[in-house]
């Protein structure tokens, strides 16, 4: 889990909102996406890190398909499909909240402050990871319709590891899931250069550019899975 912003950043609004506004997002979550929240899941906890120096949130994040039942066939064949170092799983996905909808399925949520967090670092894996990777992504690429040349391991791979997740849930194991980008609009830095949009036409420019980078089209299935939800800071 990053160090959180102090009344600034996508994680800080996304506990202000689950924290003061949940009944508040999950009517507008529903009203975007025709998506019912019964319930969002409480996140874990974490021994305080013995780096002095290192944040101490002592809250730990969902990684990969750690919010499944331990038992869930999905978790334990994305663990063997998945990189691991030493015992456990490599760097990948992580998401801002999980929430569980009416009828069956998760809700998989990623929160974005400013246009720069739409774009992430290429994978840092190793060679042989990024094999695996990749494989994987190439099957979830056939599903998206997203031609084999389009690379997901560049600019936009946090993206694109959260689609081979969706992917993965969907097609691989029957398991309902959505991709929620929440993004929210008015937010203030207090240094540094971040532009945050005011509105959902200031996030547009920037979310199709990720679209077109990641060869996304419309025209599969299951891309309507993916959602977007411009979330105000503030609505006064």
């Amino acid at each position: 889990m990053a160090t959180i912003g102090y009344g600034y950043g996508s994680e800080w609004h996304m506990q202000r909102w689950l924290a003061y506004h949940r009944s508040r997002l999950n009517d507008l979550i529903q009203k975007q996406t025709g998506l019912q929240v019964i319930e969002w899941l409480d996140f874990g906890f974490r021994p305080r890190p013995k780096d002095k120096n290192k944040f101490p949130t002592l809250d730990s994040e969902f990684e990969h398909l750690n919010f499944l039942p331990e038992d869930h066939p999905a978790r334990e064949a994305w663990r063997c499909a998945w990189p691991s170092t030493k015992g456990k799983l490599g760097r990948g996905p992580c998401w801002d909240a999980i929430a569980k909808l009416e009828g069956g399925g998760w809700l998989l949520v990623e929160a974005k402050a400013h246009l720069n967090e739409l774009k992430s670092p290429k994978s840092q894996a190793t060679l042989e990871s990024l094999k695996k990777i990749t494989k994987l992504m190439d099957k979830a690429k056939k599903v998206f319709k997203v031609p084999e040349e389009v690379s997901w391991i560049d600019s936009y791979y946090q993206q694109a590891n959260r689609m081979t997740v969706l992917w993965f849930l969907n097609k691989k194991h029957k398991e309902i899931a959505h991709l929620l980008n929440i993004c929210f609009t008015g937010d203030r830095f207090s240094k540094g250069s971040s532009k945050c949009p005011k509105n959902e036409a200031e996030w547009g420019k920037g979310i199709s550019k990720m679209k077109n980078a990641l060869g996304l089209s419309g025209s599969s299935a299951l891309e309507k899975n993916i959602h977007y939800l411009y979330l105000p800071v503030t609505e006064a």
